[in-house]
């Protein structure tokens, strides 16, 4: 009996001990806790301090620093206000004219109640004529509602700012979505940020820290709405900034057979068949991608340019018929394209010296007096009719309608023998 006692005692004096730990640890933590905030209230305070200390503009180069590490980190919102406020106004005075732009533009896209609100559009109207940026930058802010979630709040700004036609805010937007990533680690919104990051890396020229962000994007986020632009992006780049020819290859070929039918697909089919034709060499794989892409897809200059190349790849194969075809195709669908001028002139010589075909010959003839204003044509149709169809019937109908258009052309006068 007294052996259980003395069990009982030991374990309740060990289950005491054990609370008390466990309140100890807590309770250190908790103070761990309110001395790291006060410690980031006391240092946001010194902030404040050197600003305001700073008439001289002695502290700029410090308090760009501090100021931009510390609105990366989880502060108060009051306290983020005040620092963005902080720091455009020290990247101002330091001539950084266009990370003073977005960083007052963000304050009040952020802050549409701050007090600092109508000094910054203030400034902002200056700094957007100074930076020549378009009247749709003033717009923006008088549209958001008054109260918004941060997160949010500062996607759409990002967002806006990356929609505006301007490469003058490109280096402080990606700082801008960096920022973004760096204050909400786990935002749903850090993919499509991270590609655009890309995407303005890439305009910058920064290709290869382009190729790492839209890798990046591929790892991280293999689900992504944006999978399918992410990987044709990266197979552009490789194509041409990295002169990586075949890893460009491989991601197009994915696309195409992946995302057939959509845009995407198009765009890779299209540089799938350049890389053939131009990188590569060889023609008939850049035939049937050029083909495919002409059969499927709509945009005006790329088919254009891809029933050419199908036309003028044929040629250097010697497949005629089928270089006719494709040059009647140009005609058909650009008929007042410059370059339909010389499709005819090659449909003409294609059609009379290697497939022997009078009659389409003599079609095109006829196409080009009437396009080129030229008697010749029309003389030339009408020898073919006589000498290789046999037809004379048909050459004094061409010789008729030759002299009532062109009365005075010497070639008018050449009818004898029809």
């Amino acid at each position: 009996m007294r052996q259980n006692k003395n069990i009982m005692t030991r374990r309740l004096s060990t289950s005491v001990c054990r609370l008390f730990i466990t309140v100890t640890i807590l309770s250190l933590f908790s103070n761990t806790l309110l001395c790291a905030q006060n410690q980031k209230q006391d240092y946001f305070e010194f902030l404040q301090e050197i600003f305001f200390e700073n008439s001289n503009h002695q502290y700029d180069s410090v308090l760009l620093e501090k100021l931009h590490s510390l609105q990366q980190q989880a502060i108060e919102n009051t306290e983020y206000e005040q620092v963005l406020w902080m720091l455009a106004n020290v990247e101002l005075n330091s001539d950084l004219d266009a990370a003073a732009f977005v960083h007052f533009f963000r304050l009040i896209s952020l802050f549409p109640d701050s007090h600092f609100y109508m000094a910054s559009t203030h400034i902002l109207d200056s700094l957007r004529l100074r930076l020549a940026l378009p009247a749709s930058y003033a717009k923006y802010p008088a549209e958001l509602p008054s109260q918004q979630n941060i997160e949010e709040a500062l996607f759409n700004e990002i967002a806006f700012l990356y929609s505006q036609p301007s490469d003058t805010l490109m280096i402080p937007l990606k700082k801008e979505i960096q920022d973004f990533i760096q204050h909400y680690q786990d935002s749903k919104f850090s993919d499509i940020l991270l590609f655009w990051d890309g995407i303005i890396s890439e305009r910058i020229g920064l290709y290869y820290q382009a190729e790492i962000l839209y890798r990046s994007v591929l790892r991280l986020y293999p689900q992504t709405p944006v999978l399918g632009q992410v990987k044709l992006n990266l197979g552009l780049l490789y194509l041409n900034h990295l002169n990586s020819v075949f890893k460009a290859r491989d991601y197009l070929l994915k696309i195409v057979n992946n995302y057939a039918g959509k845009p995407i697909a198009g765009d890779a089919q299209f540089a799938l068949a350049q890389i053939f034709d131009d990188r590569i060499k060889s023609p008939t794989e850049a035939l049937a991608h050029f083909q495919t892409y002409y059969e499927n897809y709509s945009d005006s200059l790329m088919v254009r340019y891809a029933i050419r190349r199908t036309a003028e790849i044929n040629v250097s194969l010697k497949n005629w018929k089928e270089s006719a075809i494709a040059y009647e195709k140009y005609y058909e669908y650009a008929p007042r394209d410059s370059f339909s001028i010389e499709v005819l002139q090659r449909l003409e010589i294609i059609y009379l010296e290697e497939l022997k075909d009078y009659k389409k010959a003599i079609r095109t003839l006829l196409v080009e007096a009437r396009v080129l204003q030229a008697p010749e044509k029309l003389y030339r149709a009408a020898q073919l009719y006589r000498q290789k169809l046999n037809q004379p019937d048909q050459a004094r109908k061409v010789l008729k309608h030759l002299a009532e258009m062109f009365p005075n052309s010497p070639y008018s006068k050449k009818n004898s023998g029809y």
